[in-house]
């Protein structure tokens, strides 16, 4: 019975070691770009798409807003300056 307490725990070390390994590179592939380049030209699209947002044509790329950085701030960034002020 020892000596299946011994193997048992060695298959514990064993696949905790081998899966330890595999969560730590996913990790280190989901890194994502955090700075904005307002001189790309995704986020100028962005920013007229947002801009037509905020005058009442709603316009936007679903796509892009959720993976490109640029397009979602520049969409922000163009509704908000293109608003009306209503006071």
């Amino acid at each position: 019975m020892l000596v299946n307490r011994k193997s048992a725990i060695t298959y514990i070390l064993i696949f905790s070691i081998f899966t330890m390994g595999c969560s730590n590179k996913s990790r280190v592939s989901d890194k994502r770009r955090t700075t904005v380049d307002k001189t790309n030209i995704e986020y100028k699209i962005g920013t007229k798409d947002g801009c037509r947002t905020a005058k009442g044509n709603y316009t936007k790329d679903h796509a892009k807003f959720r993976v490109d950085l640029d397009y979602h701030e520049g969409w922000f960034n163009g509704r908000e300056k293109c608003q009306i002020a209503i006071w």
